[in-house]
């Protein structure tokens, strides 16, 4: 509104007064407010005389006007700000983890792997290596790996200024216990596998040397092993490690450190609670951790839901639909694939190589998933899962064509006899299939069964149970097609699984498959310490596997977690067991802040 027009209407005002008709009181009252200031520029007491000049709906007008470009103005300057901060993780928090049993070892030692003691041996113990994103281990306690020429000695640095949760210095002469002990046979650790070739060799505080008899490509990956101090067990027996105290209140090197233990009267232990570990080289956010034990999935899934629990993990199909929306649920893929493993050992119809190729054909691997792990499983081709060297994306294997596989099986002279079954002279297109008695394996089984049916197949379905399946089926190799889950190291290492001396328990080639190529590939690879070559050597075995089709590789499963929406978990690019999961702890948090970016 220009300054000018108010002027007037003040004049005008002026003129309504006692003395309008009076031109010289007109001309006075003129002057007064052109005295008030000579420009056209409006004084501060011009502006404060503006209001009562104004009508009603004037000032509203502008009382809006002033009001929408002051939030108009704020807005702004909200969303410039917003470019350069952001909200982070606030050190603080504390989380409650439920697992189901009882910790016994939390020991890096004595903890077998898929239990609760290797989940919190995961928590508490850091190793000389950590596995990243990309399955390659890269140092964690060590500063640096160098390896010899000859690919046989490996020599690792200690990070300077490391300790154990009681203050005391972490060495080199405690990875050399932690190896020796796990080397020796009475002490009966699950690892002493992994080091029997191994010597080690302290050569300073800082550093340890470790010679293998032959090249190992995988060796590597075993430094991930957590370290135990020296100082606290050098006196344990293989009698009194088994039964020390330290197992359940370990002195360790993690982010967290042990507070306290709860035990019911039987003794088992029901809660433990750790608190920021101050020595520890990575400071979590979180201040507290507390492990809630139950003895039933059910009671920690009820936990879950009233929220007595923040987190529990392992979650299966049933269980997460169970849910309530207010559950957060995380899916991750996991190293653990299943399979349809072929035995042509016994039965003649299975050595066709036209009738693995039909059964091939004949399986919808995305409809299985939705029958049985809908959103819980991803597409599998091949014998090599998603992020592990050599994987190979397009990997070519039959196509899904039913109708193709029965004209085929027709071609190569399998006829339907009266009973609508196929054979081939006296042969004829029978087999059972094997597997766990499990709700999930028990709806793949019967739909692999339905749709192999359609092929003129007499097909038998044994379900076992779980508990016995191992001992009774797999070890003496009791199956013509079994339908199983396969669970990957972290170095990916096929030979234990496809090499054709691994056919005899405890070997885990379970297709009792050979093939002189194959054989050299999975040799070759094991003992390289160039990726390229592991890579080429893994790329050309799954060729063979695709073109032989010894196996029907199915789904990766994904590893489901559920959490309330309060607690952050950073989420990861695949874990290769589920007690991976706890490596990740030291980047959970409940508190935010906003910080410049």
């Amino acid at each position: 509104m220009r300054f000018s027009h108010v002027r007037n209407r003040i004049l005008r005002w002026g003129r309504r007064g006692a003395h309008s008709n009076s031109d010289d009181i007109a001309d006075d009252d003129r002057a007064r407010v052109m005295g008030l200031n000579p420009t056209r520029i409006p004084s501060g007491r011009q502006w404060r005389l503006i209001p009562e000049f104004l009508s009603p709906s004037e000032r509203r007008w502008i009382r809006g006007f002033i009001t929408a470009a002051v939030i108009s103005f704020v807005t702004l300057l909200i969303g410039i700000g917003m470019q350069f901060m952001a909200r982070v993780p606030q050190a603080g928090g504390t989380v409650t983890i439920g697992l189901v049993g009882s910790p016994q070892f939390i020991n890096p030692i004595l903890a077998r792997d898929g239990t609760i003691d290797a989940d919190l041996t995961k928590l508490m113990f850091r190793g000389l290596v950590r596995i990243d994103e990309n399955l390659l281990p890269v140092p964690d306690l060590a500063e640096s790996i160098t390896l010899s020429e000859d690919r046989t000695q490996y020599t690792v640095t200690l990070r300077p200024n490391l300790y154990w949760s009681d203050d005391e210095p972490l060495t080199a002469d405690d990875v050399k216990f932690t190896i020796d002990t796990i080397k020796d046979a009475e002490f009966a650790s699950p690892h002493r596998a992994l080091f029997t070739s191994a010597t080690v060799e302290v050569t300073d505080d800082r550093t340890v040397v470790f010679t293998l008899e032959k090249p190992l490509a995988a060796f590597g990956t075993y430094l991930e092993l957590g370290i135990l101090p020296r100082h606290v067990w050098s006196d344990a027996t293989p009698q009194t490690m088994a039964l020390a105290e330290l197992n359940v209140k370990p002195i360790n090197n993690g982010p967290y450190k042990f507070l306290s233990v709860t035990k019911d009267r039987s003794g088992a232990v029901r809660q433990m609670t750790f608190v920021r570990n101050k020595s520890a080289a990575i400071q979590p956010y979180l201040q507290k951790l507390n492990i809630k034990f139950y003895a039933e999935r059910t009671a920690a899934i009820d936990a879950l839901r009233t929220d007595a629990i923040d987190i529990f993990g392992g979650l299966t199909p049933d269980e997460v639909s169970a849910l309530p929306k207010k559950i957060v649920r995380t899916t991750t893929p996991i190293s653990q694939l299943t399979a349809v493993f072929i035995n042509q050992r016994d039965n003649p119809v299975l050595r066709a190589k036209e009738v693995r190729r039909a059964l091939a054909m004949t399986v919808d691997r995305q409809g299985l998933i939705e029958a049985s792990l809908p959103g819980l499983a991803d597409v599998l081709q091949g014998p090599v899962l998603p992020g592990y060297p050599g994987f190979l994306s397009d990997l070519t294997i039959p196509p899904l064509d039913p109708v193709a596989a029965n004209a085929a099986l027709e071609e190569a002279g399998w006829k339907r006899n009266d009973a609508g079954i196929r054979q081939k002279g006296a042969t004829q297109f029978v087999f059972a299939v094997t597997a766990p008695d499990d709700p999930v394996y028990r709806v793949v089984a019967e739909s692999l069964a339905e749709g192999w049916r359609t092929l003129g197949a007499g097909v038998e379905v044994k379900l076992i149970d779980p508990s016995r399946i191992q001992r009774d089926t797999i070890k003496p190799r009791d199956y013509e097609i079994l339908l199983f889950g396969q669970i990957h190291d972290t170095d990916g290492d096929l030979y234990p699984f496809w090499h054709s001396s691994q056919q005899r328990d405890p070997g885990y080639n379970l297709s009792l498959f050979f093939n002189k190529q194959l054989d050299t590939d999975l040799e070759d690879a094991r003992t390289t310490d160039s990726l390229d070559k592991r890579i080429a050597d893994y790329q050309s075995f799954q060729r063979i596997v695709a073109d032989e089709i010894p196996a029907i590789f199915l789904y990766q499963h994904r590893y489901v977690q559920g959490h309330r929406s309060s607690v952050k978990i950073p989420q990861a690019k695949q874990l290769v067991s589920p007690s991976d999961r706890f490596l990740l702890t030291a980047n959970w948090y409940t508190r935010t802040k906003i910080s410049w970016r």
